[in-house]
């Protein structure tokens, strides 16, 4: 498996350009709005190798990849090159015009392989009844029912797909072999109802403005995914596993596996991190008193500095011969947790093969990080990567760990302020 050993990134979101050559176990500081999180995402962009309903949680909200003013963004690395641009207008006219062409034939399949599934919808709403007497006109509120049918809308398919493809804000992230589509329901959203203007004014469908949602439906549950050039999907190269835990990421508590289970009892009561621990299951820990009294208390009732220590242990278990990404790891962890977690996180990355990439605004973690290394021979392994950003331009600084050792003085100076 091969790890990032060399990095270019150029015009994306506000990186302008950066260049750099990745350790197995990464450490990146810098002041805020210096490009930590944009490189996070850079790398993740790089490696992923999964489905478009991951890549799309990890990077949804995201409004611009490229930098204002430019036309597309690159992310180029040892194993890997794509090109990122925010619309589909910005691509060149023969390869957006492949696209749309594409998109629209993907979509109309998806439509008629879902639309049927529509027909059973009734869609009741209020009408007003003017009703004229001798004296003057009363008002009352009747229920009336509209049933939506495929029929009428399977001619129409190709009108409907063209005006959605060409009205609709699309990410495009293209490789050697396919282009991802990545569409943002909320990005899109304020989108919709002058798409559905133009749909109205185009074909004929009794009703259209009752039944306008169930297009919006449709369209969020049929939007293509990949376009794999010459039509047919290769064997992919970068065939890694990446784990990008973001601030979001870290609290939430998913359901544990056996696997999970296991790796997580085995971790707590190898550090005694809880009195009266008994064991865990899927949803909970079970303690037990000195008396035998047992009792359950589900994961979310415990504190955010613990979740968050036991999200990263299990996710980097599925990191195994990958990349993990940590957004800010210090965050919600009691500062007592900050030695164990770096000594696990650099052991297991070690025992695993992972390559490691953590954002942080603390010295503290810094020093604890280079002790670590230290301690645990892994000094070969280890770089701080210092990013900056002076008049717009970004810029990176590389210590290894003899370098970081000999200014963490000035790294300290360079995590103060705004």
């Amino acid at each position: 498996m091969t790890h990032i050993n060399s990095m270019n990134i150029k015009n994306f979101k506000n990186i302008d350009q950066l260049e750099f050559k990745p350790g197995k176990i990464n450490i990146i500081t810098g002041k805020n709005n210096s490009g930590k999180t944009s490189l996070l995402q850079s790398i993740y962009i790089s490696s992923f190798d999964s489905q478009k309903s991951e890549i799309s949680n990890q990077l949804n909200g995201i409004k611009y990849f490229v930098k204002k003013g430019e036309k597309y963004s690159n992310i180029n690395t040892n194993f890997v090159k794509k090109k990122i641009y925010d619309n589909i207008s910005e691509q060149d006219p023969d390869v957006r015009g492949y696209l749309i062409s594409n998109l629209i034939g993907v979509f109309e399949e998806n439509i008629k392989n879902n639309i049927s599934f529509y027909d059973k919808f009734v869609i009741r709403f209020d009408s007003t009844i003017k009703i004229n007497n001798e004296s003057d006109i009363t008002h009352e509120k009747k229920s009336e029912k509209v049933r939506f049918s495929s029929k009428e809308v399977i001619p129409y398919i190709e009108d409907i797909a063209n005006i959605i493809i060409n009205n609709i804000k699309f990410t495009i992230i293209e490789d050697e072999d396919s282009f991802l589509i990545i569409y943002s329901e909320k990005e899109n959203r304020s989108k919709w109802d002058d798409i559905y203007q133009k749909i109205e004014s185009s074909i004929d469908i009794d009703n259209f403005s009752l039944k306008s949602r169930l297009f919006y439906n449709l369209f969020n549950e049929s939007s293509p995914d990949y376009i794999f050039k010459n039509g047919e999907k290769k064997s992919s190269k970068n065939n890694k596993m990446i784990v990008y835990l973001s601030e979001t990421d870290k609290i939430p508590f998913e359901p544990l596996g056996i696997a999970e289970i296991k790796l997580l009892d085995d971790f707590i009561n190898e550090y005694h991190l809880i009195d009266n621990f008994y064991r865990l299951d899927s949803s909970g820990i079970l303690y037990r008193e000195e008396n035998g009294n047992q009792y359950e208390l589900p994961f979310e009732s415990h504190g955010e500095g613990f979740l968050s220590l036991m999200n990263i242990i299990r996710n980097l278990r599925k990191a195994k011969d990958g990349i993990i990404l940590i957004e800010e790891l210090e965050n919600h962890l009691h500062p007592g947790y900050l030695d164990l977690i770096i000594d696990t996180v650099f052991t297991l990355a070690n025992e695993l093969n992972i390559q490691v990439f953590i954002t942080t605004h603390s010295y503290d973690l810094i020093e604890t990080a280079l002790d670590s290394a230290g301690n645990l021979e892994l000094e070969d392994d280890i770089k701080i990567l210092n990013l900056r950003k002076d008049d717009q331009k970004s810029s990176l600084r590389e210590f290894d760990f003899r370098e970081a050792s000999r200014y963490l003085n000035e790294l300290s100076l360079d995590l103060r302020g705004i």
